[in-house]
């Protein structure tokens, strides 16, 4: 038996090294592609280069594998008794999981296989590098899997906690590298993070964590107590009262329901979204699904989900009859009284399972509502493995005997092996109270001492699996009687403990929501937006001789639309910025000419910046002014805007940096109708009477949403503009 030094090591260093290590270790012929896209500013790899390892699967493809091979035992008889208490059964349901990750873990890695054979014949990054054949990319990307089942095995036996668990934590956790570091960058360097923002995040972790701790506290320490007179003189004459007493406070863990209820919600509420999305429905549709979650708040819906799902899982895990046919093959008559018992201990769980998700959801709220909020999803998890990690390093001493999935079954167990007088210890409760049916790859096992475990495994497979007992040179030992046992956590007390964790939550749910008073910035002082139409029927520069254009003005011309299915050349007037020129007095030049034309009524004429890319520097440089025909009055104002707020976006490997205005009701429903009517016809954003951008509408924008882009110059002058900018919008400075 190894050290526990020595398993603690095997737990910790191994995640690490496949994880974060594995990372390193690029798919053959990968290293070109890798500095190629690196060097073309892609964000392909800006945050993890593991998309191109061999580990690039991860252990997904294996979890996914034994929930399918789960439920397939499930739903087929003759498979089903091999899902519990049956080593033998077991053991023919792991292959035929491996089996099947291979095969899934093949699907996806011919999946890869195409996108990088996509990639290269793209020219969006204009890649030149060789790349492998898809066969070698598929098959070592299985190799990498099948690395990562050998590491979880070899964690689960000789460390201190379950290795596909553990894997998929530290996935996670590596994960918020590309998610939660760039938040908290982004809102570092637009100086949105507060002193209360960082306590805020400390809670949204804390709490869920401190929910879980209660929630699955003292699960270990369950035991049936002992009948009062298996401590008198008729103690020998019932083998198994301990067991039988069980019937009279079965055990159900909580979260009733596992945790699977929350991501399940999650998935299904975001699902049109998806959808609308992967099937490309278009902007409108995206937007109706997003209109649809303001109308009936995210949150809301996410919660109301959560709850309606962990109730029926609950039920499909703890039906009250099986519950009591399990003590029946103990030795326990059945009978209508004991299932009534069980179903009451169900409905005792109801309460602290809703408190729980209450303070998850609560929690991940709050999260979502900061700058830079983490995910908390996996925090319970993490706790749950820490947890069982600390029990198996205390029992460190005993040996496995018995492997349970079932968490309302091990009081069972363990009440068999006390009335045999064994004292017993169970490992990976935690887990398997989060997890349950949805996790047989995170079975709690039952230890006992190493004298023990002989007589432990001939009694327990004697009992549940039928097979003859020997009981030649097998020490007796007495009932274990109730007060050896250390007491159960107290419901109640995990029923506060719980509220005020919601309580809190929830406190912290308005702290990140409601925004700390800022002063009102007044009318005079504000900037001016406007939204107009673009006129481009109106082609006033096209009817124009070249010897009415004055010197240092050219006319150009674009291919824009006009409404569905139409294109139409459009002639416009630019102005060249001359070397140390201001901006203003070239917009001057322009102006004085522009002034002195007739244009039709209802009209005017507009002028935006022209940037370009600078092909050695790759940065964007302001090189002259051009004009626009714009029609009518405003859609929108300034006295439409809600909000405003510098951002930046590095989707394309640069900083770009943006004002996000949010519009009131009104002004959103009016925007959706103009914009409805102005299909394939573009509109202007005029920032201070100059045209920031002229986007074409493709289909009816709502959400009331818009971006200014603050432009080409250096990224850091661009973030003071835009705060500055937010900030005479009405919005916030910061």
């Amino acid at each position: 038996m190894r050290s526990p030094a020595i398993r603690l090591a095997i737990t910790l260093l191994l995640p690490l090294l496949v994880v974060l290590g594995g990372e390193h270790v690029l798919l053959p012929g990968m290293e070109d592609l890798c500095h190629q896209l690196t060097r073309s500013g892609s964000d392909f790899l800006r945050f993890d280069q593991s998309n191109l390892s061999v580990f690039a699967l991860g252990i997904a493809p294996v979890m996914t594998a034994y929930g399918l091979v789960e439920l397939a035992a499930f739903l087929v008889p003759r498979w089903a008794r091999l899902r519990h208490g049956n080593p033998e059964g077991r053991a023919k349901l792991e292959r035929t999981a491996r089996v099947v990750a291979i095969v899934l873990a093949a699907l996806q890695g011919w999946g890869v296989a195409q996108s990088l054979s996509a990639l290269r014949t793209s020219d969006v990054f204009g890649i030149v590098a060789d790349l492998p054949s898809p066969l070698i990319v598929v098959a070592t990307l299985i190799g990498g899997v099948c690395v990562q089942i050998v590491v979880a095995q070899l964690i689960s036996r000789q460390g201190i906690a379950n290795g596909y668990v553990l894997l998929t934590v530290v996935e996670a956790l590596a994960g918020l590298r590309g998610t939660f570091v760039p938040r908290l960058e982004r809102a570092r360097l637009l100086g949105t993070l507060e002193t209360r923002h960082v306590a805020l995040m400390v809670a949204v972790v804390a709490l869920p964590a401190a929910a879980t701790w209660l929630a699955l506290r003292g699960g270990d320490r369950t035991r049936a107590p002992a009948d009062p007179v298996s401590k008198t003189k008729n103690a020998s004459a019932a083998p198994y009262r301990a067991a039988r007493a069980l019937a009279v406070s079965p055990w159900v863990p909580v979260p009733s329901s596992s945790i699977s209820p929350y991501p399940v919600a999650l998935a299904v509420v975001g699902l049109p979204a998806t959808l609308a999305l992967v099937l490309h429905l278009g902007r409108g549709t995206l937007d109706a699904t997003n209109a649809l979650y303001e109308r009936l708040p995210y949150t809301v819906a996410v919660a109301v989900l959560t709850l309606v799902v962990a109730f029926v899982f609950a039920r499909l895990l703890h039906r009250p009859q099986e519950m009591t046919e399990v003590a029946t093959r103990v030795g326990l008559a059945g009978g209508e009284e004991q299932t009534d018992v069980a179903r009451a201990a169900l409905r005792a769980t109801a309460l602290p399972t809703l408190l729980f998700f209450a303070t998850l959801i609560a929690a991940a709220t709050a999260s979502s509502a900061l700058p830079a909020g983490p995910s908390v999803i996996f925090v319970p998890l993490l706790v749950a493995v820490v947890m069982d990690a600390t029990t198996s390093l205390r029992t460190s001493s005993l040996v496995p005997v018995w492997q349970e999935r079932r968490a309302s079954a091990v009081p069972v167990v363990r009440a068999v092996l006390a009335a045999e007088g064994i004292e017993s210890s169970v490992r990976g409760l935690g887990v398997l109270s989060l997890l349950q049916a949805f996790a047989p790859y995170a079975p709690a096992e039952i230890v006992v001492a190493e004298v023990d475990a002989a007589r432990a495994t001939s009694v327990l497979r004697h009992v549940f699996l039928g097979e003859r007992r020997d009981l030649e040179g097998e020490r007796g030992g007495e009932p274990i009687a109730d007060g050896d046992a250390p007491a159960a956590w107290t419901p109640a007390r995990r029923v506060l403990g719980l509220a005020s964790t919601t309580l809190f939550a929830l406190v912290a749910v308005v702290s990140a929501t409601v925004a700390p008073h800022r002063e009102l910035v007044a009318k005079e002082a504000r900037g001016r937006l406007e939204v107009v139409r673009v006129a481009d029927d109106e082609d006033v520069f096209g009817r124009m001789d070249d010897k009415d254009v004055p010197e240092g003005i050219e006319l150009r011309f674009e291919n824009v639309p006009l409404g569905q299915g139409h294109m139409q050349r459009v002639y416009f007037a630019r102005v060249e910025i001359r070397e140390r020129e201001p901006y203003s007095s070239a917009a001057a030049r322009l102006r004085r000419w522009t002034d002195t034309i007739a244009l039709p009524a209802g009209t005017q004429i507009a002028l935006a910046p022209v940037d370009e890319i600078d092909e050695d520097t790759l940065k964007s440089r302001r090189v002259g002014i051009r004009t626009f025909i714009v029609r009518g009055s405003p859609i929108i104002t300034t006295e439409d805007v809600v909000e405003a707020m510098p951002s930046i976006n590095t989707m394309n490997g640069t900083r770009e940096v943006y004002v996000a205005v949010t519009l009131s009701e009104a002004a959103s429903e009016k925007f959706r109708l103009a914009t409805r009517e102005y299909v394939q016809r573009r509109i202007a954003i005029v920032v201070d009477g100059q045209i920031d951008s002229a986007p074409v509408v493709r289909t009816e924008i709502g959400g009331g949403r818009l971006s200014i882009t603050m432009g080409a110059g250096d990224p850091d002058v661009q973030l003071v503009q835009a705060k500055a900018l937010a900030k005479s919008l009405g919005g916030s400075q910061r």
